[in-house]
C-alpha cells in the first residue's frame, strides 16, 4: 500500500510538471506545430479567416465555388 501511494504521488508530480495543456476549445501556442503525417499547420493571419482551405486542382478545373476567405487555390498539370 505504501508503494502504491508513493507511485500515485510520483504520477501527480509528473502531471503537474506538464503545465497547461492546449484545450480542445482553443488556446495559445507559441512555436511551430507539427502534425503527424499531414505536413505543416496552415495559419491564417487574419481573424476574419475562420475557415480557410487549400485547394489543389488539376489545371483547367473550375474554381471552387464560394471558398472561405483566406483560401488558397493551386492548379497543377495533370
Amino acid at each position: 500500500m505504501r508503494q502504491i501511494m508513493a507511485d500515485g504521488k510520483e504520477l501527480s508530480n509528473q502531471v503537474v510538471a506538464i503545465g497547461n495543456p492546449l484545450l480542445l476549445t482553443g488556446g495559445t501556442v507559441t512555436g511551430n506545430i507539427t502534425r503527424s503525417g499531414f505536413g505543416g499547420h496552415y495559419y491564417a493571419n487574419d481573424a476574419s479567416h475562420t475557415g480557410p482551405r487549400i485547394y489543389v486542382l488539376v489545371d483547367g478545373s473550375a474554381a471552387p465555388t464560394s471558398p472561405p476567405a483566406g483560401s488558397l487555390v493551386i492548379y497543377h498539370a495533370a
